[in-house]
């Protein structure tokens, strides 16, 4: 049986379960690591926390505005289906972030917190772009260029230029710092999570598609 492609994953009824799975990943990420730190690895998540950090609203609320603003920005070259799920998928994250915002949490020191941001902060995309998805973040613009031949680190490493002077903006010196080492260090993260899901996730074989259209 061949292996099952990102584009025959997203055209499924209902996403996998690593769609999922991802939602929770990045509401985690993002309320335990990049905000208890106030570092950004890139991405929405930047203009996010800057926005959340001048205004005072939740950071979920903000997640979810700029990611419908750019879904509003590419809504013309996602498949129907595809677009319907990454707003699901921009929802959910939106409302795990609001509710992890809830649980009283002592930040991690700067020393554990930063690696860890290194390592895991592109793995929540990463898993949704190897079936197919995005989060409805810079994921999605990243996946409709990705099928235009442009590579996936080469367009996070180009979008994290917002994000980057934000954060200097928002928290200083430091902040800006760290989120800047973040960054170079996120079009490699990224790809080699999104390598290592596509190599060893298509071992899952795909449910049956029922007349899902892209």
């Amino acid at each position: 049986m061949p292996k099952p492609t990102d584009v025959s994953l997203a055209r499924r009824q209902v996403p996998p379960l690593r769609f999922w799975i991802s939602s929770f990943c990045l509401a985690g990420e993002l309320r335990f690591l990049e905000k208890a730190s106030a570092i950004s690895s890139g991405g929405a998540s930047g203009v996010s926390l800057a926005l959340y950090h001048w205004t005072g609203l939740p950071l979920g609320f903000w997640t979810f505005v700029v990611k419908i603003l750019i879904l509003v920005l590419v809504w013309r070259v996602l498949g129907r289906r595809q677009l319907l799920w990454t707003v699901v998928s921009a929802t959910l994250g939106s409302l795990l972030i609001f509710l992890a915002e809830l649980v009283p949490f002592h930040p991690l020191p700067l020393y554990l917190a930063f690696p860890m941001i290194l390592l895991f902060s592109y793995l929540p995309s990463a898993l949704l772009l190897s079936c197919g998805y995005s989060s409805g973040g810079f994921s999605s613009i990243a996946l409709i260029l990705e099928k235009r031949g442009v590579p996936t680190a080469a367009t996070f490493s180009a979008l994290n230029a917002l994000s980057l002077v934000l954060m200097f903006l928002a928290y200083g010196k430091v902040s800006g710092i760290l989120s800047l080492a973040a960054m170079l260090f996120a079009g490699a993260s990224n790809w080699i999570w999104l390598t290592l899901f596509r190599k060893y996730l298509r071992h899952f074989p795909p449910a049956p598609a029922r007349g899902a259209t892209a």
